[in-house]
């Protein structure tokens, strides 16, 4: 009976979580960072951070990188369309009102999973995947950014995360820290 009541409850936990995942407000201020630190790694794979810019924006088209991650940027509609798929995977989400700042990616602790976060203009929303997982996911993902330089980040992260990726080529854009 208590068993039964535990999974009831984490169901319901998560049901309410999956609803404030669309409830977020998807804006010019969002942004989604894939986080991967592998363990025992030879090497810090920065966070993936998408930011939104707009095509008149001087950051459109680039991928910046500091002490928070890689920033490629992508425009308003591919963001929402990038929070709908990741909504649509049925991921646990933590959702957390207010957001917290982005913290450098090298300060945090490796782990075996995939870590997805929503930056919302006054909530967050935060998932972890199983390696087992993530590479469909990220495939999943891949297929909806459009912008060249954001989709090739993209693959250089997945690729950074053991992830198959056809047709990737690394020479495309500078890959300097």
């Amino acid at each position: 009976m208590i068993l039964a009541l535990s999974f009831l409850s984490v169901l319901s936990s998560s049901a309410q979580d999956q609803k404030a995942v669309s409830n977020l407000t998807v804006d010019g201020n969002t942004s989604v960072r894939f986080l991967f630190r592998r363990l025992n790694a030879n090497y810090v794979l920065p966070a993936l951070i998408f930011r939104v810019a707009d095509f008149r924006d001087p950051n459109w088209n680039t991928a910046p990188i500091d002490r928070h991650g890689r920033s490629p940027y992508i425009s308003l509609s591919e963001m929402r369309s990038l929070v709908r798929r990741l909504e649509d995977n049925h991921l646990r989400w933590q959702v957390s009102s207010p957001a917290r700042p982005i913290e450098p990616f090298e300060e945090i602790a490796p782990d075996r999973n995939l870590f997805i976060t929503i930056y919302a203009s006054n909530e967050m929303a935060a998932a972890s995947i199983s390696p087992n997982e993530f590479c469909e996911l990220l495939s999943r993902v891949n297929k909806i950014i459009e912008l060249k330089r954001a989709h090739w980040e993209l693959e250089y992260f997945r690729r950074g995360c053991g992830c198959q990726v056809r047709g990737y080529k690394s020479d495309a854009y500078p890959n300097d820290r």
